[in-house]
């Protein structure tokens, strides 16, 4: 046995540290700044190195050695997913809701743990139908419920005493605790409903504008809630901050988790004043957090979250037993795409995995097609099967927190700690996130991040398959088929209205609710046991929109601009029944013209633009000829004409050859492709050249450009 030790030893080697590594990496570049070659910057501004080592890993301060203990960035159940899987929280978004009642019965029926209503713009702002203006013919955007029947039925024969219900109520969830007692609350009975059932007045005056009251208004309402939910002895979480709104407006990780801790920081001083215990405060209020691109990043955003909102309890002296805070993760809109929608699988899953690995408490997974289906069950079911490919195929039920020990992901974790943190306290010095929101801080902390985060994207640095690269022409965006629930509310209203003629609120609840007596919430939950509706609710109990004036924060894709490129294209190709005219002349040896050539395709492809190829030539009379053999246009309109040759070539043949080209079509665009050499510019500008596309260039403002100059009425 001793002598088969030594004989596997590897202790006559040097064991190489991370100096040795760079060392060759530097011999490796030959001159090549190393700094700049193998150390990329994150859209956080984190710096991530091509190597890590252990001591990277020892010196780390936020690194632990078990999970559900101390900061909890390991998770705070120390089984991880042993015992409980994370929740498959895929919404439903049918407006009728016995359509409903069955897609949630099918998605139980397909392994789905946990029930996840997704309510309409006008549930969410306490309005019935009867107010509500609607196109009949657009497809909904979620559940309509305007009284208990509806709610009654969208749950009708649903184990919700086992499955634990997630529903967002947007701005204050009142009418959701109220219709949801009223159906299924049974007198001397304590009910064992669990799960989300939350608002979030901040994020939604923030981004969509409150209708109900002021951010004042919405706060006092607050207390009455979490008491009596207390009283019930419930386990529900009645405030949800919406993260991942703010992602979805174009922050980025760190700066995301920064408002993140700022929101909750602004909820636990706001329920304190209000009389709300530190421990009841912490119980009620759960995150929800968007999940972008960036694997590890988003592994690390996760396990750095928990870290942080453990030392903002700690400074709170938030009890022991309720630290840690639940996680609703949802895969960001940001990176998804309308053209070949079916990529946006591969985003979801790359998305979900990071999610699962970073130990989320529960996860929603869009449909791949959801930026124009409302609704689709196949869809649906793919997304919702994601999650058993991670739970039993992928077994990620079985690693405690995956990551953990990874010098890499340590090494991120503790950076974004720091970088989450210094934003965090930027946002405490100036008030907290209430006057960052009301100064425009936080708009402007995110326009910043947007900015960064475009650049790439316009200049195909960070390319998205199907869309910036490798754009499939044929695909329309008129092509693709959308399909939603069209069910109308408005007549189940009438006849609900026809067979309820009695039901009142007594006129000090308004008084008590702000109060925070839990006799308000009682009343309402009454209320809607006689038939009330939630207008007539918003009526009896709110003052109404808040005045305060707020810039709203606006959510956006990143390929929202080079999809409204593309519909132009198609708009003007639609109108005249025939492609646009753009052609290659290709000028050189195939050597020459190919590379740049099949660059032009594919860019001018990003616009929904067909290329056409002059065949080879090699000298300018032949490129005369072929000129003139190119058919003509109507009249008035232009054309985009691409010289696609070498760098060699281009100071002998370009001024000829676009002076050709303006002389056969006055109002064509003559395009070179490939940067010119230094000093070259003014003279191909003199020659006819309009402008060049290289690598690189900012493709959305190219072609925006372009587009205004040969087809300004699409």
């Amino acid at each position: 046995i001793i002598m088969e030790e030594e004989l596997c030893s590897f202790t006559e080697f040097d064991v190489p540290g991370p100096e040795d590594w760079k060392k060759l990496a530097i011999e490796a570049l030959k001159g090549a700044p190393y700094e700049k070659k193998l150390v990329f910057q994150t859209d956080e501004g984190i710096d991530v190195q091509p190597i890590y080592s252990l001591d990277d890993y020892l010196k780390n301060d936020v690194a632990e050695q078990f999970p559900g203990v101390s900061a909890f960035e390991r998770g705070v159940e120390p089984t991880g997913y042993l015992k409980q899987v994370w929740r498959f929280a895929q919404p439903v978004r049918l407006s009728d809701p016995a359509e409903a009642n069955r897609r949630i019965h099918e998605q139980i029926k397909g392994g789905q743990n946990c029930v996840h209503l997704e309510i309409d713009r006008a549930t969410r702002r306490w309005e019935d139908p009867e107010g509500t203006r609607r196109d009949s013919a657009e497809p909904t955007e979620g559940l309509n419920l305007f009284c208990r029947e509806d709610l009654a039925t969208v749950l009708a024969d649903v184990p919700i005493d086992r499955l634990p219900l997630h529903l967002y109520a947007g701005e204050n969830p009142a009418t959701a605790l109220g219709l949801l007692a009223s159906a299924f609350f049974k007198n001397g009975e304590r009910s064992k409903i669990h799960g989300i059932v939350a608002g979030d007045p901040f994020s939604e005056w923030a981004c969509n504008g409150l209708s109900l009251g002021s951010v004042s208004w919405q706060l006092d309402t607050l207390p009455a809630l979490i008491r009596w939910v207390k009283k019930h002895e419930l386990d529900i979480k009645t405030i949800l901050i919406r993260g991942d709104y703010y992602q979805d407006s174009g922050a980025h990780s760190a700066l995301e988790v920064a408002i993140v801790l700022g929101l909750y920081t602004e909820y636990l001083r706001e329920l304190l004043t209000r009389g709300v215990s530190k421990a009841d405060a912490a119980f009620s209020i759960a995150l929800s957090i968007g999940i972008g691109p960036n694997f590890f990043m988003e592994i690390s955003k996760i396990r750095a979250l928990r870290v942080l909102l453990h030392q903002v309890q700690e400074a709170f002296e938030v009890p022991g037993h309720v630290q840690g805070a639940f996680i609703h993760a949802k895969v960001a809109r940001w990176d998804k795409t309308l053209y070949d929608s079916y990529v946006n699988l591969l985003r979801n899953t790359s998305q979900a995995f990071s999610a699962v690995s970073a130990g989320v408490d529960s996860l929603e997974i869009p449909a791949y097609d959801a930026l124009f289906n409302s609704s689709n069950a196949f869809s649906e079911r793919v997304s919702r099967n994601l999650h058993h490919i991670l739970e039993k195929e992928s077994r990620l039920t079985y690693p405690i927190d995956p990551a953990a020990g990874s010098w890499y992901v340590e090494s991120l974790t503790e950076s974004f700690c720091k970088k989450a943190w210094a934003i965090f306290q930027e946002i405490e010095s100036l008030g907290g996130i209430l006057k960052a929101l009301q100064g425009g801080w936080v708009h402007k902390a995110i326009d910043a991040s947007r900015e960064k985060r475009d650049k790439p994207v316009r200049t195909r640095k960070r390319p998205f398959i199907g869309t910036t690269l490798f754009a499939n022409r044929q695909e329309k965006s008129s092509d693709f088929f959308r399909q939603g629930d069209t069910a109308d509310p408005l007549e189940r209203y009438r006849q609900h209205m026809k067979t309820r003629t009695h039901f009142s609120l007594p006129k000090e609840v308004g008084k008590s609710f702000l109060k925070g007596d839990v006799a308000a919430m009682e009343a309402i939950v009454s209320f809607f046991r006689e038939g009330g509706t939630i207008g007539t609710l918003k009526r009896l109990l709110t003052p109404g929109s808040d005045p305060t004036p707020i810039e709203l924060l606006k959510p956006y894709r990143s390929t929202e601009a080079f999809e409204g490129i593309r519909e132009r294209t198609e708009r003007w190709e639609a109108r005249r029944g025939a492609r646009f005219p753009l052609y290659l002349i290709l000028y050189g040896s195939l050597t020459q013209y190919k590379a740049r050539a099949d660059f032009s395709e594919g860019f001018f492809e990003v616009a929904g633009f067909q290329s056409e190829r002059t065949p080879g030539v090699r000298t300018l009379d032949e490129a005369s000829k072929a000129i003139e053999e190119l058919p003509a246009l109507p009249e008035g309109d232009a054309g985009i004409f691409v010289i696609c040759s070498s760098d060699e070539l281009y100071p002998e043949i370009v001024p000829p050859l676009a002076s050709r080209l303006k002389a056969r079509f006055p109002n064509g665009r003559v395009v070179l492709a490939g940067k010119p050499a230094s000093g070259q510019e003014q003279a191909y500008k003199d020659g006819g050249v309009d402008r060049w596309i290289y690598m690189g260039c900012d493709l959305v403002d190219f072609l925006t450009t372009i587009q205004n100059e040969v087809m300004p009425d699409a």
